[in-house]
């Protein structure tokens, strides 16, 4: 009997147990080989990005910069850190964007900068003498930790999309696409408040995301904190404060069969709504927190975030609905929440399809007025804030959206119209995503149009990170059927072609324009790029230290050694100080605004054929020209 018993013991859990581990190593294997290939590639773009990004980090400088780390002597950088040291908090709030984020990225550089004084040497009536060496080593000081920060936090972005999807070439696509937009690096390199926007921003989205889908503590925390300091760079992004419950909503919608199946639904919901309301307070706290001044003065608070140009009943509103859905959780066991949801349900293919319809329409129509020539839509050749509100709601959408589409590379639009052509005839396991993205693009276009604001490139830049979110999962539905070497190789395809259009307005990467755009077309201007250039021209004429020069716009000034006067200054001097001048340099921004400045000029002597130009991106419309005094011999 004792035999009989152990007969059993010798063979059928061993033999299983053989047959099972192989199996499961080879699966291990396989994908461990392919989160090592992801790891190595993504390798690529972000070397491509440092690369790009740190090259003429200090040789420009551009419109209000100097007001964040030299408005004179000291800077709004300067100014945050001198109010937190002496607790003087009223002072904290040293913008009215608010900017405070630079402060604590950019701000880096003050713990190197040993001088700030010292980079204007002295000024003379009307003429300032910059010290160009130190204006150099301070914008490279200010600028470095915008360019590292945004380039490391490429790697949350990956880490986060693989969390989302679980699918590697979508995850490492879609951070390659952000990290080699030419604008989001131009961005990177500025000290601005829009640098950092579109980083936190969507960093608070991509985490948002992820407590829905996990309602873990950590994503939760990340969103409320991104949110914060998204707050903190522009006060734009209290779009997020509706976007999000919007997410949430299409959440339960397109989960809904998932979570009723499981017989989660009500406590789901219970999660996500509580966190909802957590995360925005959360956000509002960071805000208050790092801006005192809005704790020192509970009005500038409410005025900042709650009432932000006079839209709290959209916050009102948004409080009220998730407040709605948490207390039919509680009471009613989410009743009303599943009735809805599950008659609701066409939405899932419907909203897509129609949203994506939408999105190539807008395209087409952008692509047709300026691409072709063919202005179909009868939009006025000059647009600006003062007249948009003139034109009618598709002629506004059509102009707010040109911006976005031509900073965009070929290779990312293409990439975004396969993945809204193919969401419009086959349904994809990644709808919902596709949706969120599309629907912020669409969210924030409308918003800034009843804003009555012109919508820039930089204005628009919390809209890339979505756009190329959209290229990485259309470059996954691309290659999805693929054999894994098949789609390597079309990765680095795509990476050399995008490499290639960075390329082409390096460096001036910020006022990149696709080559969609005919080249008698500029919708960028220079924006201060190309002064340290036309400098270094005038340097090459002679010694510059004993030279004068007059300019209509920023980024000239403090590259050049001698005497300089800047924009309407000019028209307060004598003729015998105008006639002095040695060079007139002009820059296609200051054309509108500084006619005045030139009319003077002109007075004295002619501007008439430059001796030195520079068309930026080959646009001759974008241009920086050098005019000789014909008086100084």
């Amino acid at each position: 009997m004792h035999t009989a018993q152990t007969k059993p013991e010798k063979t059928t859990p061993t033999k299983k147990s053989e047959l099972v581990r192989p199996i499961e190593d080879k699966k291990t294997k396989k994908q461990n080989w392919k989160i090592n290939l992801i790891l190595l590639l993504i390798i690529l773009p972000l070397a491509a990005y440092f690369w790009f990004g740190l090259n003429h980090l200090n040789q420009f400088e551009t419109a209000d910069e100097h007001l964040w780390i030299s408005n004179l002597y000291t800077g709004r950088i300067q100014n945050y850190w001198n109010a937190v040291a002496l607790k003087d908090w009223k002072h904290t709030r040293v913008n009215d964007k608010p900017g405070i984020s630079l402060a604590y990225i950019s701000g880096i550089g003050t713990w190197f900068e040993k001088n700030v004084q010292s980079k204007i040497i002295a000024k003379e009536n009307l003429w300032t003498i910059y010290n160009p060496t130190i204006e150099e080593k301070s914008d490279y000081l200010y600028r470095l930790p915008l360019v590292i920060f945004n380039g490391l936090m490429g790697l949350f972005f990956l880490l986060a999309f693989w969390r989302l999807t679980k699918k590697h070439w979508l995850a490492l696509a879609a951070t390659s696409f952000i990290l080699l937009s030419p604008v989001l690096i131009g961005i990177s390199q500025i000290i601005n408040p829009d640098a950092l926007l579109w980083t936190f921003s969507f960093a608070s989205l991509l985490s948002f995301l992820l407590f829905l889908k996990r309602t873990r503590f950590i994503d939760g925390f990340l969103a409320a904190l991104f949110l914060g300091f998204a707050l903190l760079s522009k006060y734009v992004a209290i779009l997020l404060f509706p976007f999000f419950l919007a997410v949430l909503l299409a959440y339960l919608l397109f989960e809904y069969k998932n979570l009723a199946e499981e017989g989660t639904f009500r406590k789901k919901t219970i999660l996500i709504t509580l966190g909802y309301l957590l995360i925005i307070a959360g956000g509002i706290g960071v805000f208050a927190l790092f801006m005192p001044a809005a704790l020192v003065n509970l009005k500038l608070l409410y005025k900042s975030v709650i009432d932000f140009k006079g839209e709290k009943i959209v916050l009102h509103v948004s409080a009220g609905i998730d407040a709605f859905l948490l207390l039919d959780a509680i009471i009613l066991k989410s009743f009303l929440a599943k009735f809805f949801t599950k008659y609701l349900q066409f939405l899932k293919v419907v909203l897509p399809k129609i949203l994506s319809l939408g999105m190539i329409l807008l395209i087409a129509s952008v692509l047709i007025t300026w691409s072709s020539g063919h202005n179909f839509l009868n939009i006025p050749a000059s647009i600006s804030s003062k007249n948009i509100e003139h034109l009618k709601w598709y002629q506004q959408l059509v102009v707010q959206a040109q911006p976005l589409i031509y900073a965009l590379t070929p290779i990312a639009l293409l990439l975004v119209i396969f993945l809204w052509i193919k969401s419009i005839f086959r349904r994809s396991q990644f709808d919902y995503l596709t949706l969120i993205f599309s629907a912020f693009i669409v969210v924030y276009l409308v918003a800034i149009t009843k804003m009555e604001v012109e919508t820039t490139t930089r204005y628009s830049i919390i809209l890339y990170p979505s756009a190329l979110a959209l290229a990485g999962i259309g470059f996954y539905e691309l290659v999805a059927r693929l054999k894994y070497h098949f789609a390597a190789i079309l990765f680095l395809l795509v990476l050399a072609i995008s490499g290639i259009s960075i390329w082409s307005t390096k460096p001036f990467y910020f006022n990149y324009e696709s080559s969609l755009l005919p080249k008698n077309l500029a919708f960028e201007t220079s924006w201060g790029y190309g002064g340290y250039e036309a400098v270094k021209y005038i340097e090459s004429t002679g010694n510059a230290k004993n030279m004068k020069i007059w300019t209509n716009y920023y980024g000239v000034c403090p590259f050049f050694p001698g005497k300089c006067v800047a924009e309407g200054q000019v028209k307060w001097m004598k003729n015998q100080d105008v006639a002095n001048i040695d060079y007139v340099v002009l820059l296609t921004p200051g054309m509108d605004k500084n006619k005045s400045g030139l009319r003077r000029i002109n007075q004295i002597f002619p501007t008439v054929k430059p001796v030195w130009e520079l068309d930026i991106d080959g646009r001759p419309d974008n241009f920086i020209k050098v005019y000789k005094n014909p008086l100084k011999k």
